[in-house]
């Protein structure tokens, strides 16, 4: 009988226990990535059960390997910006953040958005630290377990052109355009036009020449005929 109440007793302290953690979630719990890349992480606080208030998150990563460049608080939250509570240490590999939420909630939601540069290829861990804290309306931290989001790193992939690519339009282009074409035609014909007006001309000043040449051989044998009757007539005379 007495067995029998204190393992029911232990049973109800543990549910309670259970009911009352409250925990982060980091999502993507995996993300794959390239050196010299950002990529974000989303940190949510999921109260389990219970109605919380206020939540400090610490983050730790290898800062070899990851660069916090920014962090972004979700809708609602009041950020508590004071020493201890606010930090970001790319040296050291740690952010800290602390905001309270006015009206409670007791439903998964959206603690902030941290943004990471990958720096070199590897394997990192971004782990939700030991000394992260979620308080309820006691004000009791029931912050529970250490979640870790793992990122790997690869080497940066370099995409050179392709050969053959298209030229962007007005660089390294060598078809003529319309106009110039048409240009070109103009020029390329300029010669034929006058070749064409230069050998008519020769044909015509030939073709005078022909004429004044005739002319000449007709007027030479009229001549000679004149001159051949008139010394017939002499003779006869004679």
């Amino acid at each position: 009988m007495h067995k029998t109440l204190i393992v029911s007793a232990l049973a109800v302290v543990l549910f309670a226990s259970s009911a009352s953690a409250a925990t982060f979630v980091l999502s993507p719990a995996r993300i794959d990535t390239s050196s010299g890349q950002e990529f974000s992480l989303y940190v949510s606080v999921n109260p389990q059960g219970t109605k919380d208030y206020t939540s400090k998150v610490v983050l730790e990563y290898p800062a070899s390997l990851l660069e916090v460049k920014s962090f972004s608080f979700g809708n609602s939250w009041m950020a508590l910006a004071q020493p201890g509570y606010d930090l970001i240490d790319n040296t050291a590999g740690k952010l800290i953040k602390t905001a309270g939420y006015p009206k409670g909630f007791s439903n998964t939601v959206v603690f902030g958005t941290v943004t990471f540069k990958a720096k070199k290829i590897g394997t990192a861990y971004v782990k939700v630290g030991a000394n992260s804290l979620i308080y309820n309306s006691s004000n009791k931290n029931v912050f529970s377990g250490l979640p870790t989001a793992v990122v790997g790193i690869s080497a940066a992939q370099i995409n050179p052109a392709l050969p053959g690519a298209p030229a962007e339009e007005g660089i390294g282009t060598t078809e003529p355009s319309a106009n110039v074409a048409s240009d070109t035609n103009a020029i390329e014909s300029a010669p034929a036009g006058k070749a064409s007006a230069s050998m008519l001309d020769t044909i015509v000043s030939f073709g005078k020449q022909n004429i004044y040449f005739s002319a000449l051989i007709a007027l030479a044998v009229i001549s000679l005929i004149v001159y051949g009757v008139k010394k017939s007539k002499r003779k006869k005379i004679e």
